[in-house]
C-alpha cells in the first residue's frame, strides 16, 4: 500500500515518514534580450575595384600633357624653390611657367573628371557618386581657369584665393543639396541615396 505524497506516517507499520524537501521556488524565466540585426552588407559597385584605377589614370595623363607642354618644369620648379628659401618664406608667386604648368594640369584632371562621371553613370553607380566627379570637375576647371589668369597677372593671388574659396562653397552646397534630394523618399522613385540606379 502506498503512501500519500502528504501522509505523515506509514499507512502499514504507523512509521514516521521523513518530510518532505520543499520544492525551490519557481524562478520565471527571463527573456533574453532581442539581437539586433547585422548591418547591411555594403553593396559593391559594378568593376569598383577596375574603375577605381581611372584616377591614378588620369593622373598619369595629366602629368603627360604638363611635362609635354613645359619639359622645363623640373628646373622651374627648382628656382620657384630657390626663391622662396632666398625670401624664407613660401608665399612666393611662382614662376609663370610653373603656373601655367599648374593651370594645364588641373584643366586636364577637370575635363577627365567630366570623364569618370559619365563612366559611373554608365554603370549605374549611384547619382550622387556621379555628380560628385562631376562638381570636382567643375572645381578643377574653374581653378585652371583662374591660374591661366594669375600668370597673365589679370588678378592677385589674394583675389585667385578668394575666388576659389567662394566656388568651392557654391560646390559643396550644391553636392549636399544633391545628396539631401536623393536621399529624400519620394514615391516611385528609383534613384535612392547609396543604391545604385541597375541592380545587379
Amino acid at each position: 500500500m502506498e503512501n500519500g505524497s502528504e501522509a505523515r506516517f506509514c499507512k502499514s507499520c504507523a512509521t514516521p515518514l521523513p518530510e518532505a524537501a520543499p520544492s525551490p521556488p519557481t524562478v520565471p524565466a527571463i527573456a533574453a534580450p532581442p539581437v539586433p540585426p547585422p548591418p547591411p552588407a555594403r553593396h559593391r559597385q559594378p568593376h569598383e575595384e577596375f574603375v577605381g584605377l581611372l584616377g591614378f589614370a588620369f593622373f598619369l595623363i595629366a602629368l603627360a600633357v604638363v611635362f609635354g607642354l613645359n619639359p622645363n618644369l623640373i628646373s622651374d620648379l627648382r628656382v620657384w624653390s630657390q626663391l622662396a628659401s632666398d625670401n624664407h618664406t613660401i608665399f612666393v608667386r611662382p614662376p609663370d611657367a610653373v603656373i601655367t604648368s599648374a593651370a594645364w594640369f588641373f584643366g586636364v584632371m577637370g575635363v577627365l573628371e567630366f570623364v569618370a562621371a559619365a563612366i559611373r553613370w554608365a554603370l549605374g553607380w549611384t547619382p550622387l557618386r556621379s555628380a560628385a566627379r562631376a562638381l570636382s570637375g567643375v572645381a578643377d576647371l574653374m581653378f585652371s581657369a583662374l591660374l591661366f589668369l594669375y600668370a597673365a597677372r589679370s588678378l592677385s593671388g589674394t583675389f585667385l584665393v578668394s575666388v576659389l574659396v567662394g566656388v568651392f562653397a557654391i560646390l559643396l552646397i550644391i553636392y549636399v543639396t544633391l545628396g539631401v534630394y536623393w536621399s529624400t523618399p519620394r514615391a516611385g522613385s528609383r534613384h535612392e541615396f547609396g543604391q545604385p540606379r541597375i541592380q545587379g
